[in-house]
């Protein structure tokens, strides 16, 4: 699965990311997999929580800290430093906060500045059964919201309770300008969930040129 952009550096920072992943999960799978050996071995009964909570801890506080390294790094390359600063945040590879801050620190303008203020005529597009875009609105579930009303959205993952299953899936976040927050299980984005956050992203960002 890759990320896309109409951006080449913003297409190759992103797609840089799955190193991070994969070393999350080398990291966490290698200590737990040690610990439990060792705790096997000496029997030690008391090492095998230890094991797998204190390897999730530091493969996730390892994680926290190359995705801070990578947007530092690849904000100072990308041609579009909005872009990869939206959608960091939208996709929760860093928070808002530390993004600014890292942004501030080297004098770098993240503002939209960067972007072609031209609204274009998107086509209107299917994503799946359950989403649908337009340059108006985004329809979920046959719910239509305008983007005109939308401030912001996140995507997250969805990896536990009785969806598991299903494989990894997508929990769309829509923030309202009225403070208002709703939240909408998309299940399996088929065949690149990245396909539809890069055209959310299109779409959104090209509402905001239109009802400026």
């Amino acid at each position: 699965m890759k990320y896309r952009s109409d951006n080449k550096t913003i297409e190759d920072a992103f797609n840089k990311t799955w190193y991070i992943t994969g070393c999350f999960f080398i990291v966490t799978f290698g200590l737990m997999i040690y610990g439990l050996f060792l705790a096997s071995k000496y029997k030690l009964d008391w090492l095998f929580p230890t094991s797998i909570i204190g390897s999730i801890a530091i493969g996730g506080t390892l994680t926290v800290i190359l995705c801070n390294y990578w947007f530092k790094y690849w904000l100072q390359k990308v041609d579009n430093p909005n872009e990869l600063f939206r959608r960091a945040t939208r996709l929760n590879i860093i928070s808002p906060k530390t993004a600014l801050k890292i942004a501030k620190k080297h004098d770098i303008d993240i503002s939209d500045n960067h972007q072609s203020s031209q609204y274009i005529k998107l086509p209107d597009i299917v994503i799946n059964k359950k989403v649908s875009l337009t340059n108006d609105s985004i329809t979920i579930d046959n719910q239509t919201f305008y983007w005109k009303e939308i401030d912001n959205f996140k995507l997250e993952p969805y990896y536990t309770g009785n969806r598991t299953f299903l494989g990894p899936t997508l929990d769309l976040i829509l923030h309202f300008k009225t403070d208002i927050s709703m939240r909408f299980p998309l299940r399996v984005i088929k065949p690149n969930p990245f396909n539809f956050e890069y055209h959310l992203d299109k779409y959104f960002e090209n509402s905001k040129k239109y009802n400026t």
